[in-house]
């Protein structure tokens, strides 16, 4: 016979809600979900997936653009850049 064990997990709302309505367009719920996730986990040994740095927004990826052709202000200190950001060090 197998034991059932509940979890009880805290998510922020928004994510969850996401994930659920992407889920249930697959036809799975979230429990269903969790426990193909954990099995995947339980035969690799392993995450099923490659953890990858988070995707950088819009202005992220403008600001380092800037940066890779040169661009974007200078400063010479650590002081002048928290001045400029209006932080005080």
């Amino acid at each position: 016979m197998i034991h059932k064990k509940t979890l009880s997990i805290t998510l922020d709302s928004p994510l969850t809600e996401e994930v659920q309505d992407i889920l249930k367009s697959q036809g799975l719920s979230l429990s269903e979900a969790i426990r193909l996730f954990f099995e995947q986990i339980q035969q690799r040994k392993r995450l099923p997936f490659a953890l990858l740095p988070k995707i950088p927004n819009v202005k992220t990826r403008q600001a380092l653009e800037e940066a890779e052709a040169g661009q974007g202000e200078v400063f010479e200190t650590v002081a002048e850049l928290y001045r400029d950001l209006g932080l005080r060090q």
